[in-house]
C-alpha cells in the first residue's frame, strides 16, 4: 500500500508540475503517461509510466482549465438532468425507483473516476447514458401526479 501511495503521490506532483507549466490549454491529449515515463525517479522507482489516477489530474494536465471545465459542464449536465427528472417524476411509483436509482449509479461512477483513469470508457459513459435514457423515458412516460394511472 505504501508503494502505491507513494506512486500516486508522485503521478499527482507530474500532474501538478505539467498543469503549471501550460494551465489554460494543457500539455495535449494523451501526453500524460509520456510525462510520467520521462520521469526519471518515477521510472527508477515503479518502471514504466502509467496514467494519472483521476481525471481532474489527467484533464488538467492534458487539456488545462478549459477542458477541465468542459469536462465538468458535460457530467454537470448530466447529472443535472437526472436530478431534475427525479424531482419532477419522484411521486410516480415506478419511475421514482428508475431515476433515484440512475442518479445514485450515474454519482457512484463520477465519484470512481475521481480515483481512476477510466473517463474515456465505459465504466463511466454506459451508466451516465444509461441514466440519460432513462431521465429522457420518465419524460415521455412517467406520471407527475400518480392519481391518474392510466388504463392498460
Amino acid at each position: 500500500v505504501a508503494s502505491s501511495t507513494r506512486a500516486r503521490s508522485l503521478l499527482l506532483n507530474i500532474a501538478i508540475n505539467a498543469f503549471a507549466d501550460h494551465p489554460f490549454i494543457g500539455n495535449g491529449p494523451g501526453v500524460f503517461l509520456q510525462l510520467a515515463q520521462k520521469n526519471k525517479f518515477y521510472t527508477m522507482e515503479f518502471g514504466s509510466g502509467m496514467e494519472a489516477h483521476g481525471f481532474l489530474q489527467q484533464i488538467a494536465t492534458e487539456q488545462g482549465i478549459l477542458g477541465v471545465i468542459t469536462f465538468l459542464f458535460l457530467i454537470g449536465f448530466v447529472l443535472t438532468k437526472i436530478w431534475k427528472s427525479y424531482r419532477i417524476y419522484y411521486k410516480d411509483p415506478y419511475w421514482n425507483y428508475v431515476l433515484l436509482s440512475a442518479f445514485v449509479a450515474s454519482i457512484g461512477s463520477v465519484i470512481f473516476q475521481l480515483f481512476q483513469t477510466s473517463y474515456y470508457n465505459s465504466k463511466l459513459w454506459v451508466p451516465l447514458g444509461v441514466s440519460l435514457i432513462a431521465a429522457f423515458l420518465a419524460e415521455k412516460y412517467g406520471q407527475k401526479d400518480p392519481a391518474h394511472h392510466h388504463a392498460s
